[in-house]
């Protein structure tokens, strides 16, 4: 039918310092078509956004974890807004607390999830 919700395939970025987090998300994300790539933190993440901006391809969406090691997701998202990204930003948390999730909405991101989300939230 007509009315049938198709999701668009999109370039997308998760960004986890949990390797089996990132794969299995990843994974999912693949069988759904997409194409993905992983960032282990803040500080890679933010490099590979630069580096897709320069070549003229950016990100569709970031999936961006918020406790990470060297940078966290909020600090991470606060400068790829400052390197011009306008990418889809879904901030990912295990804390929900009202604060933490304000947190990320001022440092840029378009949406915030719990941990663990689910793909469908994500459509």
């Amino acid at each position: 039918t007509d009315t049938d919700f198709v999701v668009p395939q999109l370039y997308i970025l998760v960004v986890d310092d949990s390797l089996t987090n990132r794969k299995l998300c990843i994974r999912l994300l693949e069988r759904n078509g997409h194409t993905c790539e992983g960032a282990c933190d803040g500080e890679e993440a933010v490099a590979m956004v630069k580096k897709s901006l320069t070549i003229g391809k950016p990100y569709d969406c970031i999936l961006l974890d918020y406790e990470m090691p060297k940078m966290n997701g909020p600090e991470a998202c606060q400068r790829m807004r400052q390197m011009g990204c306008s990418s889809y930003i879904a901030g990912v948390t295990g804390n929900v607390m009202s604060e933490d999730v304000d947190h990320f909405r001022m440092c840029g991101a378009n949406w915030v999830f719990p941990k663990p989300f689910r793909l469908e939230a994500l459509a």
